[in-house]
């Protein structure tokens, strides 16, 4: 549990505000989470920015997806 709560008060990176500003699904941001923590276990602040990375990742690649539908609908 003190765990959970360091890393509630010592965050870096706030990845949280941005995948919910951008809509991002929990299920996504989880498993984002998730796989940055296996990654850099020892390490929570590059775990917050391999997360933050990623969900930049995700947004430019939804970006250029809508914009590709949108070309199809003219």
């Amino acid at each position: 549990m003190v765990d959970k709560v360091n890393r509630a008060v010592n965050k870096a990176f706030d990845y949280e505000l941005v995948a919910a500003t951008h809509h991002v699904e929990p299920a996504v941001l989880a498993e984002l989470v998730q796989d940055a923590r296996k990654e850099f276990p020892h390490d929570e602040m590059m775990a917050e920015l391999h997360v933050v990375r990623a969900l930049h990742w995700l947004l430019r690649r939804r970006a250029i997806e809508g914009g590709r539908s949108a070309e199809h609908e003219h």
